[in-house]
């Protein structure tokens, strides 16, 4: 890891921060609406795509779906890893806490899942093609 990168991380004060260009797919109205980076979905891109917190197993979904309404915010990562090391993941202004997740392990991979968010819980990732960060504390 860069030095640079060292002095980013403890600035925001996280354990590890990526960057997200906003990919999508569905529109307005539609039963699912996918926001944020995935591999599965073939949307967006992640600054780095490697978490520090698991020795660099990859990250393979970091993205919100609108789920008619429902929001279902997604991490998911490559390897059987811990349900430990943070307590929170910020995307952009929006909190989730690792306590509150559905946690899961399968086929090799792990994964953290906040379900019934509800209408009133705005897609964090926002536009298409801005840029959100993502910060683990």
């Amino acid at each position: 890891m860069s030095g640079s990168l060292l002095i980013l991380l403890a600035a925001s004060g996280g354990l590890d921060r990526q960057s997200v260009t906003v990919g999508g797919i569905g529109s307005a109205g539609t039963q699912d609406r996918f926001r944020g980076f995935s591999t599965v979905q073939t949307i967006g891109s992640i600054s780095s795509g490697t978490s520090n917190l698991y020795g660099g197993a990859a990250i393979t979904e970091l993205q919100y779906n609108e789920n008619g309404g429902n929001g279902i915010q997604t991490l998911k990562m490559t390897g059987t890893l811990a349900n430990s090391g943070w307590t929170t993941m910020t995307v952009g202004a929006t909190a989730y806490s690792r306590a509150a997740a559905t946690f899961t392990q399968s086929g090799g991979s792990t994964q953290w899942q906040w379900t019934g968010l509800g209408a009133f819980v705005a897609n964090p990732f926002g536009l298409i093609g801005s840029v959100v960060s993502v910060i683990f504390t």
